[in-house]
């Protein structure tokens, strides 16, 4: 496995880890920013299962073209280029050339 399939992996499941509600009177969890770069190759694809909409992805270089199931709209991010998503389902995406994808999202801190 390489760092980029071990980076997905890992945001993959801070995405589905249910996050718990403190009780009334409790400590509110503190959450934290996590970041990290993924280096793809050209015609590379990743499906991303948006559970919410705190993520923000930056082509820090190449072409990334992103698009949103059951949305006809597509995105297309060329280097300096950044992303939020607005809506929560599956995003699909796909590297035009070899590319550097910045992710940054918001999680609870363990």
């Amino acid at each position: 496995m390489d760092l980029a399939s071990d980076a997905l992996n890992f945001f993959y499941f801070r995405l589905h880890t249910p996050r718990l509600r403190p009780l009334l009177k409790w400590p509110r969890r503190r959450s934290l920013t996590r970041r990290f770069a993924l280096r793809l190759d050209a015609e590379h694809s990743e499906t991303i299962p948006l559970q919410n909409r705190e993520l923000e992805l930056r082509c820090a270089s190449g072409t990334l073209w992103i698009t949103h199931d059951g949305d006809p709209k597509d995105i297309v991010l060329e280097e300096r280029q950044t992303y939020r998503p607005d809506r929560c389902g599956a995003m699909r995406l796909h590297t035009l050339q070899p590319c550097v994808v910045e992710v940054q999202f918001e999680d609870d801190a363990d």
